[in-house]
């Protein structure tokens, strides 16, 4: 009887071992962040700018973290395309997953400085102009 209780005990341990290593083995990622809408949905965001970059750069940071920087501006006031923005230092696009966030832009030699928030949804592109 002791033999017969102590072998159900295992096999009852061996059964929940492998129920939760098969429930708990999903795909989501718990390093990964969610944004505001609960999701790993990601957006883009790109900043860009129509001043003369005097300083040589604009660095970006979100949330307090750098995130690169951008050494040329647009002539015209269309900017740049969400898919194309780095093209030739021209702006700077950013995946993050959706959500709000906080940023800071500036120059090289202080001459722009600028602080906001921005919401991204799920899947968009928020073209961010820096005057």
């Amino acid at each position: 009887m002791k033999k017969y209780l102590l072998t159900s005990f295992h096999t009852f341990i061996f059964m929940m071992i492998a129920i939760c290593i098969a429930g708990c083995s999903g795909s989501s990622n718990p390093s990964t962040p969610t944004g505001r809408y609960g999701d790993n949905i990601t957006a883009k965001v790109t900043f860009w700018t129509t001043r003369q970059i005097t300083g040589g750069y604009i660095d970006i940071y979100i949330g307090g973290s750098y995130k690169g920087r951008f050494t040329k501006y647009y002539s015209n006031n269309i900017g740049p395309d969400c898919d194309n923005a780095d093209n030739g230092g021209a702006g700077l696009s950013i995946l993050l997953p959706s959500g709000s966030y906080q940023y800071h832009a500036v120059s090289a030699d202080g001459q722009l400085s600028a602080d906001g928030t921005f919401t991204l949804t799920p899947e968009s592109c928020l073209k961010y102009l820096l005057y």
